[in-house]
């Protein structure tokens, strides 16, 4: 008789889970991968937040990407 089990000796497929595209996850995935990077946790107005991933999702990239640019175009100006 057959189960339905799942496979626990594999890994959940997360490669596209939130809906990104391969191309915006592959360059944040390589930025990782090539420099150091440290965690930054930020408490913003729930208002900030919603139109930060307004923005992010209109360009097609993760927040987290959004947010590097618009630091590093404020550092930079």
């Amino acid at each position: 008789m057959a189960t339905n089990n799942p496979n626990l000796g594999m890994p959940p497929n997360r490669s596209n889970r939130r809906g990104l595209n391969s191309a915006a996850t592959d360059s944040v995935r390589e930025d990782v991968q090539q420099e150091e990077v440290r965690q930054l946790n930020v408490a913003v107005p729930v208002e900030l937040h919603r139109q930060i991933r307004v923005l992010a999702a209109q360009e097609d990239i993760p927040v987290r990407e959004w947010c590097i640019r618009a630091l590093t175009a404020y550092i930079d100006r």
